[in-house]
């Protein structure tokens, strides 16, 4: 009959067979002490079982399971007990690491407060540029058009461009988002171009092909839209009064 003390004989007997050190060093790299010790202690658990049950074998012994894993779990902790302040020692940081983390720390902080105090300038900028464009009477010094005219567009509609206060005014035009959007993404669009910029009006153009068939005919709202067409801006009267007078000197 086995007794207690050939148990933990073998238990012993099978923590010396175990090359931990080895076992652990073909594993993968643990990323944290926690994780490097439930690495070890698998190890451990599993090559100390098989050694167990050799060596009872080897005695002709015949136990349960629950005496063998008691044994297993003694002799784990046991073995543990050395093991951990070396996994700590191999998982911790050197002093140029920790240099290093501490760097990219910083770098990650100062960061995302530069680019916090940058969106905070840009919205600022865009208030008051809205705020400049509003009040801007597009006139220069002399009380004469500070508008001045731009062709250089692929649909050869002229455009204004104040110099006072970089507003561009429009004229009827399409616009095309890349990549195309759907209906619904389309709606939410449209409702910021008119909390953003004020404009009112823009129409969503979806493309036919890409709605859903059904008895024959394509279903509004389930295609994609590929272009909108935005209302002309308000002041676009003093562009085309410019290009009448531009077409009188040439004709004169």
């Amino acid at each position: 009959m086995t007794t207690e003390q050939d148990l933990n004989k073998a238990g012993s007997k099978a923590v010396a067979t175990v090359e931990t050190p080895a076992a652990v060093e073909t594993a993968a790299a643990p990323k944290s002490v926690a994780a490097a010790v439930s690495q070890a202690k698998e190890i451990l658990e599993h090559s100390v079982t098989e050694h167990t049950h050799a060596e009872l074998k080897k005695a002709d012994a015949t136990v349960s399971d629950s005496t063998i894993a008691l044994i297993v779990e003694k002799a784990v902790s046991a073995s543990m007990n050395s093991i951990v302040p070396v996994l700590e020692r191999l998982v911790a940081p050197t002093p140029l690491e920790a240099e290093q983390m501490e760097t990219l720390a910083k770098q990650r902080e100062r960061f995302a407060r530069e680019k916090k105090i940058m969106m905070q300038q840009e919205g600022e900028n865009r208030k008051n540029l809205a705020a400049k464009q509003a009040n801007c009477s597009h006139l220069d010094a002399n009380s004469k058009e500070a508008i001045a005219l731009s062709r250089n567009f692929p649909d050869r509609q002229a455009r204004g461009i104040c110099m006072r206060c970089n507003l561009t005014i429009t004229p009827k035009e399409y616009r095309c988002p890349l990549p195309p959007v759907t209906m619904e993404q389309a709606l939410k669009y449209i409702q910021h171009v008119e909390r953003s910029e004020g404009i009112f009006g823009v129409t969503p153009y979806e493309d036919p092909k890409t709605c859903r068939i059904e008895d024959g005919k394509p279903v509004h709202g389930t295609g994609l839209v590929t272009h909108f067409l935005y209302p002309e801006h308000r002041l676009y009267h003093r562009v085309r009064e410019l290009l009448s007078r531009e077409q009188q000197a040439l004709a004169s």
